[in-house]
């Protein structure tokens, strides 16, 4: 016999679903079975009281369904049921590619979700244009949105522009922008002739960006329209050759924000003799940076006496007179085998007055040679960089400490020496 259901029942559930849709401002499918993500990306979608009252939404999940195609998906269908609607059509016989003709042609379309302000995407598979531009255009367009969280699988690098697009057009007043590939994987790049062939203008409410970006180039452009910036966290991806005069001309004819407090520079690759263009950049924020954080490889060849060492990271930080914090990760990379008195006396460029009692304290600093792989690591203690790979082999010879008191009582033990890491 089938089960009936009485009017008064059907109400109450839709009472029910509605105070649902109220109480629940956040959607987070990451952990979602596929029923329910698909459930929740169409109730989102069609029913005014989720589109009127979302305020954040995170998606993306290995483990799961493709959750950020299933949610382009629905809020495309969204938006084309609702422009056929107000035509008073039907779109059953709408052509499939109806969704990018009306993001192409119809400058109308407004963002689904007007209360959006906080978006965060977890990308593991590779996603196509529709998907993309509905993502950043159909549900991030809002004037609502503050911050941006777009973590991508490998290889999609392809959609750098859109990415900035979104930023330079779209996200008036956001405050914070993270954008960011796998480990070892090459970053977004944005040259400045796009920017001006598409009347980029400079960004006037960005105070955060988290990036990972192709080269030194990039980064120039992207401080240039970032004039309120106070905390930068950047993973440069290419190897900087110290004798290119490209970047040098680019970055003397750009502006840079009077405003940076907080600078990251989570992976640095220097080639050459010198690492100039290092100090031609921090050169832009001598009365700004209070904080610096320096993950630095520098690929010197053979010349030790040109390497960077303790005595220019002393003299780079002198020049920063509102400096407070700094943590450091300098790695050496060495063609021939060095001899051992080499780690003495790069610890020694440690022991100066600036490290033992100067105007940031007493800094500690560990020092390390590998002989098979010939490099030389120096890094300030406590070790802050989590997403770098900190070398900790057998093979490491000798460990030295800049506190020559230190030295003394040091064990010989490596494991015991190295436990301050």
């Amino acid at each position: 016999m089938p089960y009936i259901v009485s009017p008064i029942s059907i109400l109450v559930l839709i009472s029910l679903l509605l105070q649902f849709c109220e109480l629940y401002k956040q959607l987070d499918l990451r952990y979602c079975s596929l029923s329910a993500c698909r459930f929740l990306c169409h109730q989102a979608s069609t029913m005014i009281e989720w589109r009127l009252g979302l305020t954040v939404i995170k998606l993306g999940n290995r483990y799961r369904c493709s959750q950020m195609d299933m949610f382009a998906d629905e809020v495309a269908k969204s938006i084309v049921g609702s422009h056929f609607a107000r035509q008073g059509k039907s779109c059953n016989n709408a052509p499939k590619n109806i969704f990018r003709v009306l993001m192409t042609y119809n400058k109308q379309i407004q963002p689904i979700f007007p209360q959006l302000a906080s978006l965060v995407v977890f990308q593991f598979i590779s996603i196509n244009e529709d998907s993309r531009d509905t993502l950043l255009f159909a549900i991030a367009g809002g004037s609502s949105m503050r911050t941006f969280t777009w973590n991508t699988c490998s290889n999609q690098t392809h959609h750098s522009r859109a990415l900035f697009d979104w930023l330079f057009r779209c996200s008036v007043n956001l405050v914070s922008y993270k954008l960011q590939t796998p480990p070892l994987e090459n970053g977004f790049e944005l040259k400045y002739e796009y920017t001006i062939a598409n009347a980029y203008v400079p960004h006037r409410s960005l105070v955060y960006l988290q990036i990972s970006i192709l080269n030194l180039n990039t980064l120039y452009i992207l401080l240039h329209y970032l004039p309120q910036l106070k905390h930068l966290d950047v993973y440069i991806s290419s190897i900087i050759d110290s004798i290119n005069t490209t970047d040098q001309y680019l970055a003397s004819k750009l502006n840079y924000p009077e405003t940076l407090r907080v600078l990251n520079l989570r992976n640095l690759r220097i080639r050459g003799s010198d690492c100039s263009c290092l100090e031609q950049l921090m050169g832009k924020f001598t009365n700004t940076v209070e904080e610096f954080s320096l993950c630095l490889t520098h690929y010197c060849t053979d010349e030790v006496d040109v390497c960077f060492n303790g005595h220019r990271l002393a003299t780079l930080c002198s020049r920063l007179p509102r400096l407070r914090s700094l943590h450091f990760a300098i790695h050496l990379q060495f063609i021939e085998r060095r001899r051992t008195q080499t780690l003495t006396d790069f610890a020694q460029t440690f022991r100066t007055p600036f490290w033992l009692d100067g105007p940031l304290g007493r800094i500690q600093v560990c020092m390390t040679y590998d002989q098979v792989f010939n490099f030389v690591q120096m890094l300030s203690l406590p070790y802050t960089f989590s997403d770098n790979i900190l070398f900790y082999t057998i093979d490491l010879i000798d460990v030295l400490f800049n506190n020559s008191e230190e030295e003394k009582e040091r064990p010989n033990n490596l494991s015991i020496a190295l436990r301050p890491l």
